[in-house]
């Protein structure tokens, strides 16, 4: 069992190994100029696509984050989790013990100037 544990990891590093070299030929050869992080968020992307699951899909980072503040709300300084509604600046609610809640800001307040 552990010689088992052994060969998947030196398997793992060998693979990750391989990766890294593909992305640093790309890097240095290839004609237009590329990002680094857009290689590896689309070799993971091809990875999660290749298991045929149609529930199952990759967000890069900078999307995950959008859809995140889409669907939750966001995060502030002033230590209230607030998002759109009707046009406002509304709060979802305060952070515990965050500086809008120890000053009386509670759930459903909206802001209209700022």
């Amino acid at each position: 069992l552990l010689q088992q544990g052994v060969d998947r990891a030196e398997n793992v590093y060998v693979r990750v190994r391989v990766l890294q070299e593909v992305v640093d030929r790309v890097e240095s050869s290839f004609v237009e100029e590329v990002r680094t992080d857009d290689l590896y968020d689309a070799a993971i992307d091809g990875l999660i696509r290749d298991l045929g699951d149609p529930h199952s899909s990759f967000l890069p980072r900078a999307e995950y984050e959008n859809l995140r503040i889409r669907t939750e709300g966001e995060y502030g300084g002033v230590g209230l989790e607030v998002t759109e509604r009707n046009g406002y600046v509304t709060v979802v609610s305060p952070i515990a013990g965050g500086p809008g809640g120890r000053v009386g800001i509670r759930a459903g307040d909206r802001f209209f100037e700022i």
